[in-house]
C-alpha cells in the first residue's frame, strides 16, 4: 500500500517578509484548557465573539501571540501515513510548527466554526525578489467575501536562524489584491480574482503587473465545483489549472512534480479504500450466510416463520451483491492488485452460488408438509 507523500513548506529565511505596525491587540487569552484542541478552541471562539469576521481574528490573534515557529524541524519522516487530524493536534500541543502547519490549523478551526477555508500553498516575493521557498497560509469565506489570512507571517520574524515574536495583524483578513502584493498561489484560482495573473508576469514585475487580458473566471463558481471533486480528481483539476497559467519558475515546478506524486498515492488509496468497502461487504455477507448454515445444522430449531429464513439469506446476498460491485469499479486497477481482487471476487461468487442453492432449499422445504419436512435434513 503507498503511503501518502508529506511534506512541509519551508519558512522563509529572510525577516524581510514581515511588515511590522500593527500589534495584534489584546484579545489573545484562551483559557489553556481550550486550546490543546481544534473543536475545544472553537468552541470556545463561537461563545466569545459574534461574527465571522471577530472569529477568524480571535483565532489568528491566539495563534500569532501563542505559536511559535520552529525553525530547525521542518520536514517529518515519510515513514509514517501523513494524518491531518494528527498534524493539528501535535501543533496545538507543543504550540509550535511551520507554515503549513498553522494553515492547517486555522482552516480546521474555520471549518468547525462553520467558515468555509482552504489551505493556499504558493511562493512570496520580498521587495520584487522571489523568495526560494515554497509557503502556505489560508483563505477564508467571511460574510460571503473571500479573504486571506497569513499566520506565519502574524507571528513575527527570522534571522539567523531565530525566531523573534512580534505578533501584529497585518495579514489578518487581508484583500486577494492586497495578498498578491506579495503572495502568489501555486493554484491560480487561490488568486480569488477575475483574470487571475500568469507566473511569468507576476515574478517578473516589482508590482503587481498589469491586469490580465485573458477571458474572465467566475472562480467562486470553479471552488464550489472543486470542493465536489474526489482527492484525485481535485490534483488533477490543480495539475491543469497551473499548467494552464504561464510559465511556470522552479517552485512552481517543483509543485507540479508533487501533485503528479500525489495523484499516484490518492489514486492507489482510493484503489484502498473501495476493497475495504468491498472486504466488509463480503465479510458482512459471510457472516449472515454462516449464520444461516447454523440453523440449517439446528434442523431449523427453533422455527422460524419462512420470511425470517429467506431474509437471513437475502441480506447475505444484498452484502455480497454490494462487494461484487466493489470490485467491479477495481476492474481497471493496477496489476499489483490483480491477485488480492481476483481472490476475493471469486470468493465473493461462490458465496453467491450458495445461498441461491440454499434459497432453493428453504423454498422447498416450506411447501413441503409438516411430516416430511424432517427428511430435509438426512442427507442434504
Amino acid at each position: 500500500m503507498n503511503r501518502l507523500i508529506r511534506y512541509t513548506l519551508l519558512l522563509l529565511s529572510l525577516s524581510v517578509w514581515t511588515a511590522y505596525g500593527q500589534t495584534a491587540g489584546t484579545s489573545t487569552e484562551i483559557p489553556p484548557a481550550y486550546t490543546y484542541s481544534a473543536d475545544s478552541l472553537a468552541f470556545y471562539i463561537s461563545l466569545h465573539h459574534k461574527g465571522e469576521d471577530a472569529k477568524l481574528s480571535a483565532l489568528y490573534r491566539w495563534m500569532t501571540a501563542n505559536m511559535k515557529y520552529n525553525v530547525y524541524t521542518t520536514f517529518e519522516s515519510r515513514n509514517d501515513i501523513y494524518s491531518e487530524e494528527k498534524d493539528v493536534r501535535n501543533t496545538l500541543k507543543t504550540r509550535s510548527g511551520v507554515c503549513r502547519n498553522f494553515a492547517l490549523v486555522f482552516k480546521t478551526v474555520a471549518d468547525m466554526l462553520d467558515i468555509p477555508a482552504f489551505v493556499v500553498e504558493g511562493y512570496v516575493k520580498a521587495e520584487g525578489t522571489l523568495m526560494t521557498d515554497p509557503h502556505a497560509w489560508c483563505c477564508a469565506k467571511v460574510n460571503g467575501q473571500w479573504f486571506l489570512y497569513d499566520v506565519t507571517f502574524g507571528m513575527g520574524s527570522i534571522a539567523n536562524n531565530q525566531f523573534t515574536s512580534n505578533p501584529n495583524m497585518n495579514y489578518c483578513q487581508v484583500t486577494p489584491i492586497r495578498m498578491l502584493q506579495n503572495h502568489m498561489p501555486f493554484d491560480p484560482i487561490w488568486q480569488l480574482i477575475d483574470r487571475p495573473y500568469p507566473f511569468h508576469l507576476y515574478d517578473k514585475s516589482s508590482s503587481l503587473p498589469p491586469a490580465s487580458t485573458e477571458k474572465a473566471i467566475n472562480y467562486n463558481d470553479t471552488i464550489r465545483a472543486y470542493t465536489r471533486l474526489t482527492k484525485v480528481q481535485q490534483q488533477i483539476d490543480v495539475n491543469r489549472r497551473i499548467k494552464a497559467n504561464g510559465t511556470p519558475n522552479p517552485l512552481v515546478d517543483y509543485f507540479l512534480q508533487l501533485t503528479q506524486s500525489n495523484i499516484q498515492v490518492y489514486k492507489g488509496q482510493e484503489i484502498y479504500d473501495i476493497y475495504k468497502k468491498a472486504i466488509k461487504s463480503f465479510n458482512q455477507a459471510a457472516d449472515l450466510y454462516n449464520e444461516f448454515v447454523h440453523y440449517r445444522q439446528a434442523k431449523f430449531q427453533p422455527e422460524k416463520e419462512e420470511k425470517e429464513v429467506n431474509e437471513l439469506l437475502d441480506a447475505s446476498n444484498r452484502a455480497n451483491t454490494a462487494a461484487y460491485n466493489y470490485l467491479l469499479e477495481l476492474a481497471h486497477a493496477p496489476e499489483e492488485y490483480d491477485t488480492a481482487i481476483r481472490n476475493l471476487m471469486e470468493s465473493v461468487k461462490l458465496i453467491m452460488a450458495r445461498t441461491e442453492k440454499q434459497k432453493e432449499f428453504v423454498n422447498a422445504y416450506y411447501k413441503a408438509s409438516a411430516s416430511k419436512r424432517k427428511s430435509f435434513f438426512k442427507d442434504r
